[in-house]
């Protein structure tokens, strides 16, 4: 089954180039999970895509592009008639610096968007295209293809603990100045796992998480 439709911007303009995927709408606490997935990349002055793959069924759609923000998701029920809209919001961008606990510049830092467990699915989704920059030899990022609305952002680098998350409230084509991501130092936890028989446990997954 196909699906068709387009792609507008904020302003009802066509976006030509950008991304669709498709998602079968499951159930559970995490929208997303083990669903079946289908997606594609798309050129056209007029925004317009034929999506292929899918069957019958309710499925979850939504479009990425560069230089956008993530739109809303629509739910639709397969085969449909007629076509979809999908909005793309313009994208924001947050720069600045990325230092040490002694406060030098931090080369190779990557700088994130925070997500939760359901981010992590999108985050999936948008594979490549999730936002994502790395530090240069003077600390100084650029995190763009932000989408608009609330953001945390965080940075992490081998050697170090990951810096405090801090948010921000974004507007579509935004950008934020001088933000400093201070990394932490690390630590280590070292222990033991026993049995409740007092044997020692092997291959036993210990997670660490802050109240």
């Amino acid at each position: 089954i196909v699906l068709a439709g387009r792609v507008l911007d904020e302003n009802r303009q066509p976006v030509p180039r950008f991304r669709v995927s498709a998602r079968t709408r499951t159930g559970g606490m995490i929208p997303g999970l083990g669903a079946e997935t289908v997606s594609g990349s798309f050129e056209d002055e007029q925004g317009r895509f034929r999506l292929s793959g899918l069957f019958d069924g309710t499925w979850v759609v939504s479009a990425g592009g560069e230089g956008y923000g993530r739109g809303d998701e629509l739910t639709v029920e397969v085969p449909l008639e007629g076509e979809v809209e999908l909005r793309l919001p313009s994208a924001s961008v947050i720069r600045g610096v990325v230092l040490g606990p002694e406060g030098s510049p931090v080369r190779g830092a990557v700088v994130e968007q925070e997500v939760g467990l359901q981010g992590l699915v999108a985050r999936a989704e948008q594979g490549d295209d999730a936002p994502r920059a790395v530090s240069d030899a003077d600390g100084r990022f650029e995190l763009g293809g932000l989408t608009p609305g609330a953001v945390s952002i965080a940075a992490s680098a081998a050697g170090y603990a990951r810096s405090a998350a801090q948010p921000f409230d974004v507007g579509p084509s935004e950008a934020v100045e001088g933000v400093v991501l201070t990394l932490r130092r690390g630590g280590r936890i070292l222990g033991e796992v026993f049995g409740s028989d007092g044997s020692p446990l092997p291959g036993v997954t210990i997670i660490a998480q802050q109240p």
